[in-house]
């Protein structure tokens, strides 16, 4: 994992590479971000080029031994801290982030911008609280006492260590007097949620909102979706790569077109196409109604948008048809707002395993008096 797999953030990199390269980078450093702007994929790159054997152009060669251990995520002197749960048989206060070193792997080297519900779901934790427990500590501690393996840097990256709680005193004096040749790399979304006594102790740098050209670039390279459905997109993510991604496969997979439907179906409430509607659509999988429900907050912006630029002379990017111009003419403003709220409550409602055809009658009633006023 190098700078190159880094979407856009280059000034980012440039400061990151000049604290490697001139042997400056701070023990301990807070990457202060929000979801989908890339803090993990930068301190996967710090990481690795502090390790790489054969630095090239200020980056890691992605060819050395260290490259290849790092890249697949088994470097012995790189090690990951992150939320979890009680895992298998083991008791909760003895589980850490080691046990679940698998699913870890597998996330970051299939997606490098993945939010926090994507790993609760990666390790079954959509109904537990994840967390980063004394065991997690102390297993911190014993790993960064140890010498390097090769020669080179320790490096420790947690991500979330807003889920330390309480229990990141016990980190207080590794922080403030590190063993030789360590590096601690925290990535937090919600920086307010961290003790004062580990903020204070650390470098902090703030990850911005990923630039609108270098998030359209990768959508467009990674998706089949192009012209002003892709400067919708883009402008709809806000900087946040995971959005983008999520809006993207949803219109990949033609669920513009389905919820559209849906809410339509609504609007006009016919009850027996409405029930049939939701009898198919309690037997699809729970991903794609988690993706549908993600989808329909798209399609409201959307809506919303359209609305805000109406008055433009450019012409407006986003959803076609004359089902989305019908749409167009029902939602306010309040109303977007109140669906999005149901979407997210129904999202969490399958995530709970509430029955779905139950649910999305439910939903479908309120989203029905919403949009009829």
């Amino acid at each position: 994992m190098n700078f190159k797999k880094v979407v856009g953030q280059e000034k980012i990199i440039a400061q990151l590479q000049n604290f490697v390269i001139k042997d400056r980078i701070p023990h301990a450093i807070m990457f202060e971000t929000k979801e989908g702007r890339g803090g993990l994929p930068l301190a996967l790159a710090v990481a690795n080029l502090l390790q790489c054997t054969d630095v090239k152009d200020n980056d890691a060669c992605g060819e050395c031994d260290n490259c290849q251990k790092s890249h697949q995520l088994i470097h012995p002197d790189i090690h990951f801290s992150f939320p979890v749960i009680k895992a298998g048989s083991k008791k909760r206060a003895d589980s850490f982030s080691n046990d679940f070193l698998e699913p870890w792997r597998t996330m970051v080297t299939e997606n490098l911008y993945f939010s926090y519900q994507n790993w609760l779901e990666a390790i079954g934790a959509e109904k537990t609280a994840a967390n980063i427990n004394v065991k997690e500590c102390n297993e911190i501690i014993k790993k960064l006492s140890l010498r390097a393996f090769s020669g080179a840097k320790k490096v420790l990256i947690m991500w979330l260590p807003e889920f330390l709680g309480k229990e990141g005193n016990r980190l207080l004096k590794l922080i403030e007097e590190p063993t030789d040749d360590t590096i601690i790399i925290f990535i937090t979304h919600n920086g307010s949620k961290i003790l004062n006594t580990i903020h204070s102790r650390c470098q902090i740098l703030r990850i911005p909102l990923i630039d609108d050209d270098s998030l359209g670039a990768d959508i467009a390279e990674n998706f089949n979706i192009s012209g002003s459905e892709l400067a919708n997109v883009v402008n709809l993510a806000e900087g946040n790569l995971v959005s983008a991604k999520e809006m993207a496969e949803g219109i990949d997979s033609n669920l513009s077109e389905e919820v559209i439907s849906w809410l339509l179906r609504n609007y006009e409430f016919k009850i027996e196409e409405l029930a049939n509607w939701i009898d198919n659509f309690a037997r699809e999988t729970k991903e794609y109604q988690k993706q549908f429900f993600r989808f329909t907050n798209y399609i409201s912006r959307s809506v919303l948008k359209r609305q805000i630029s109406s008055n433009d002379t450019a012409e407006t990017s986003g959803p076609r048809g004359t089902n989305f111009e019908k749409l167009v003419k029902i939602l306010t403003l309040d109303k977007v707002e109140a669906l999005e709220q149901i979407a997210d409550e129904s999202i969490d409602e399958i995530d709970r395993n509430i029955s779905v055809k139950i649910m999305m009658m439910a939903a479908s009633l309120k989203v029905s008096k919403l949009l009829r006023g």
